[in-house]
């Protein structure tokens, strides 16, 4: 997976100060910062949508040459493609609503709040959609593979795979990796919107608030 695209932004720059950053200092590197966002999230959606697509194609491809084929192995490939469908279409939404260059300070600053509270979302309900998504996909690809096999490799391969104690020490290792390894990045999405995302949201509603009471 590759969220790590979008987590770069926050993590490339010193932590955000929240409501106690000066205003003066946020209204000089907001146009900066601003630009640094609309670059990375266009970027991620472009890796995450093309490579999904891309990966689920060309595994398509090498399964049905190989003669692995059945309904697991195409439920698994579409949640792939589904998933990054998702990144395409987040990529054409943004594309479409952020603000043009021509646009006032006050324009760009909603925007930019906007846009971050959007893909706040998407990361707080990133087990939902995107793990359970990839997760479902492994498991179905798998029990394709599996099947396949089960019909091709020779009678007892797998009860002899599963009764040797160093395979299946292995295979214990693998999925205790696996899961530490989802833990992991679950724990860092949620302290990158604790640290960073959040502070940052309270930086440019202080900076909005500042210019509508100059308004006024």
């Amino acid at each position: 997976m590759n969220w790590n695209d979008y987590e770069a932004l926050w993590k490339r720059q010193e932590l955000p100060r929240g409501a106690a950053a000066d205003v003066i200092e946020l209204k000089r590197t907001f146009e900066a910062k601003h630009r640094k966002m609309e670059r990375t999230i266009l970027l991620r959606n472009l890796i995450e949508g093309v490579g999904g697509i891309m990966t689920s194609l060309g595994f398509g491809l090498l399964t049905w040459r190989m003669g692995i084929t059945g309904w697991s192995i195409i439920l698994g490939l579409g949640l792939i493609a589904g998933v990054s469908c998702v990144f395409l279409y987040d990529w054409l939404r943004f594309r479409r609503v952020r603000s043009g260059p021509e646009a006032t300070l006050l324009a760009r600053l909603e925007s930019g709040i906007a846009e971050l509270r959007h893909q706040r979302g998407l990361i707080t309900h990133i087990g939902k959609w995107y793990l359970t998504s990839y997760l479902a996909a492994m498991l179905l690809l798998g029990y394709g593979l599996l099947q396949h096999t089960a019909r091709t490799a020779p009678p007892g391969m797998w009860k002899s795979v599963l009764t040797t104690p160093i395979t299946l020490a292995w295979i214990v290792v693998l999925l205790g990796v696996m899961a530490g390894a989802i833990v992991w990045w679950w724990l860092d999405v949620q302290k990158s919107i604790r640290l960073r995302i959040d502070p940052r949201l309270a930086e440019l509603e202080k900076l909005r608030r500042d210019l509508l009471s100059r308004d006024d």
